[in-house]
């Protein structure tokens, strides 16, 4: 396992499922070499709960507006 992770647990970030709400990392996994997806992050909905899809790869993550 390589590199560290690019957002840590409490950063605020928009998901590429919710463009124009910022949520918080809840929990963070890094993930063995050679895995797609090496690092996935994982976010909860405003009232706490987690997405349907609870991991989400780190390129789809942005502390910007896309």
């Amino acid at each position: 396992m390589g590199g560290k992770l690019k957002y840590k647990v409490g950063d605020m970030v928009y998901s590429y499922q919710n463009k124009t709400v910022k949520r918080r990392v809840s929990h963070t996994s890094k993930q063995p070499r050679g895995y797609q997806n090496k690092y996935k992050v994982s976010l909860r909905d405003k009232n706490g709960y987690p997405y349907s899809s609870k991991w989400m790869s780190e390129s789809s993550l942005s502390k910007r507006k896309k």
